[in-house]
């Protein structure tokens, strides 16, 4: 019985969550996709760091309100993307560019684009002022520094 907490815990909430008719998660699935019994899972889903994880995850859903169900999607999605995006860019005749666009496409869709703690700058600009003492040619008289501008 070998299982990711963090696998397992997406599993049972995008469970619980409406789903698409193509893709539809049951206890079933779930315990022949981890290869357990029914006693093996409820073992697994009583443990206190298994709850915990499904409790915050449960909280994420409710803030992602009714794109959760897509967002999770699409996170698991990325997450096979990224071993194929690996694999490929080992070879060096496949061409990236589109993939790598419906990678950055999908990654932005559910706000996976930058990094956590990474914040965007907004509105910013920085003034550089460089002291040049004299100038020799005319057109940039204007440029110089004078006495009022010290």
């Amino acid at each position: 019985m070998k299982y990711s907490t963090a696998n397992l815990v997406k599993d049972l909430v995008y469970m619980d969550l409406p789903q698409s008719s193509e893709v539809k998660i049951t206890l079933d699935s779930i315990m022949r996709s981890y290869q357990m019994t029914e006693s093996e899972l409820l073992e697994v889903i009583n443990k206190p760091e298994v709850v915990a994880a499904y409790k915050t995850e449960i909280a994420r859903a409710k803030e992602l309100g009714h794109r959760a169900a897509y967002v999770f999607r699409v996170e698991e999605m990325l997450i096979r993307l990224v071993e194929t995006l690996y694999s490929r860019l080992h070879d060096p005749d496949t061409p990236l560019a589109e993939f790598v666009k419906a990678f950055v496409a999908l990654a932005r869709s559910v706000g996976m684009d930058a990094l956590p703690g990474a914040e965007k700058a907004v509105g910013s600009q920085v003034n550089v002022q460089i002291n040049i003492p004299q100038l020799n040619n005319p057109k940039l008289r204007h440029l110089e520094v004078t006495s009022n501008d010290v």
